[in-house]
């Protein structure tokens, strides 16, 4: 069985404790955290990466930066952002992001995304 690997980008520390604090008792997953866009990028690139939870207004490389470096590697990206744009998130659907969540929406439907994209990677393993 392999464990998927989930990662939260944003420069809240306290937005990515959230969201990991929800999801850790209810996913078996290893999760990864990234404070900007940079350190997404490379760790993206030098690490297995299943899901990618991700902010747009970050210091170094912006959401969509982030977006268009990885879109040609292998993983879901969810953006969970507090700017509510329809530009933005049709730029965001253009670059690949599977789901578009505004910030203050219940952390369920983040977990909620989280899990049917595991499950379409055949990845989902819940915690018992």
């Amino acid at each position: 069985m392999d464990i998927p690997v989930l990662l939260l980008v944003d420069d809240d520390e306290g937005h990515r404790e959230v969201i990991r604090d929800y999801l850790e008792p209810r996913i078996r997953c290893t999760i990864a955290e990234a404070g900007n866009g940079e350190e997404a990028v490379k760790y993206v690139k030098n690490n297995r990466c299943d899901v990618i939870i991700l902010d747009i207004r970050m210091p170094q490389k912006s959401g969509l930066e982030v977006l268009e470096s990885i879109k040609d590697q292998p993983v879901s990206s969810i953006v969970v952002t507090g700017w509510d744009s329809e530009q933005v998130f049709t730029k965001c659907k253009e670059q690949g992001a599977k789901h578009y969540i505004p910030k203050g929406t219940s952390i369920k439907v983040i977990c909620d995304k989280v899990i049917k994209e595991l499950k379409d990677k055949g990845m989902y393993y819940p915690v018992v």
